[in-house]
């Protein structure tokens, strides 16, 4: 009993031995945690390696494969227009003065030499009136002088002296007469008033436009813009189809007529004038139509779809083809004319092949290696 309490009071050399063993056993545990964490590391990074090894000759891609078209391009220009007509006038007076009367509206129809606007005529009739007196004097002497110089009662030079008043006061008359002419406006030809931009007693200037009147003696164009690339396949005399959203399911037909020289400063595009050919009376200026103009100018080119093209910028692009052993992927440039209809239309040698890559092709680097997918 006394060594019992002995022990329980010091600690007896059994309990030391325990816990001795039972530290020894954590710490091994422990190391054997860590040799097996290290094993695991160890063959993770093994089978990385092996990974990347293998990654290293990587996988052919699956593809389909889409046959290239070659044609002479006869597919249309399309281009957005504005129709007007070819001929807009701006009729004003020639003299200014107030206005007496207005006599046609907006969007009335007129006919030629219909009376459409009056200046008030106090002020021209008057000079009128002096011009016509003053020729009718210089006539009465003219004609005295001449009976006079036959009876040799007056000199030539004083004959002569009549003659020029008279011819400048035939000038005068003649002046005063158009003035009072172009105190009046009327219409050119057969046509409709676009605007008008003037009212009874208000006061213009001369030549201050009062009128914008549209002529149908010459008819109807629409004027569009094309970019530089579908201006080379279009000449004038090629026929077009032309569609208005104002007037659906009625196609007309139209002829190039003028293609500009210049581009437009502002968006860059070459205006193209065509001439509309119509049997309706219902066209006003300012409508909306759709053109597609049919070139006689016909130029080789490859028709590939779409999905084809990748890493295309403006005209410029890429597409991939395969190659001569039809395991790997050739990347191609290419120049992109159109695109219309899921199709694009490619200019440049590309004689040599007859088949591109479409499913897959966004996947490819040049001389990847590929299987092809029936």
């Amino acid at each position: 009993m006394q060594r019992l309490a002995r022990n329980q009071r010091t600690g007896s050399p059994t309990d030391k031995e325990d816990n001795y063993i039972r530290i020894t056993f954590v710490v091994i545990s422990a190391l054997a945690l860590l040799a097996g964490l290290s094993n695991l590391v160890g063959c993770g990074s093994s089978s990385n390696a092996a990974d990347r090894k293998e990654s290293g000759n990587s996988a052919p891609v699956l593809v389909r494969l889409a046959n290239v078209e070659h044609t002479n391009a006869d597919l249309p220009v399309r281009a957005v227009g504005r129709l007007e007509a070819k001929e807009e006038l701006r009729l004003s007076f020639k003299l200014g003065g107030i206005i007496d009367r207005v006599l046609v509206d907006e969007g009335q129809r007129v006919a030629k030499d219909q009376l459409l606007a009056t200046l008030r005529s106090t002020e021209v009739d008057a000079e009128l009136a002096l011009a016509q007196n003053g020729f009718d004097k210089a006539d009465r002497d003219l004609r005295r002088m001449k009976y006079l110089f036959e009876d040799s009662a007056v000199a030539l030079e004083q004959l002569q002296n009549a003659s020029t008043a008279w011819e400048v006061a035939k000038a005068g008359l003649d002046a005063a007469i158009f003035n009072h002419q172009h105190s009046r406006i009327y219409a050119p030809s057969e046509g409709r008033i676009l605007k008008r931009l003037a009212d009874d007693h208000e006061q213009v200037a001369p030549g201050s436009p009062v009128f914008i009147v549209a002529g149908f003696e010459k008819g109807w164009v629409v004027r569009a813009g094309l970019a530089d690339r579908d201006l080379m396949r279009v000449t004038t005399g090629d026929s077009a189809l032309i569609e208005f959203d104002a007037l659906p399911g009625k196609i007309m037909t139209g002829i190039v007529s003028e293609i500009g020289a210049s581009p437009n400063p502002v968006n860059g595009t070459y205006e193209v004038e065509l001439r509309v050919s119509s049997s309706t009376d219902r066209l006003v200026s300012g409508l909306i139509g759709k053109i597609a103009i049919k070139p006689t100018l016909e130029e080789p080119m490859s028709l590939v779809p779409i999905e084809a093209l990748v890493e295309a910028n403006g005209t410029s692009g890429y597409l991939f083809a395969p190659g001569s052993d039809k395991n790997t992927a050739r990347k191609v440039p290419v120049t992109i004319s159109y695109v219309h209809d899921g199709k694009a239309g490619l200019v440049g040698d590309l004689s040599g092949i007859d088949a591109v890559i479409t499913a897959g092709a966004t996947k490819l680097t040049d001389g990847a290696p590929v299987t092809i997918v029936r």
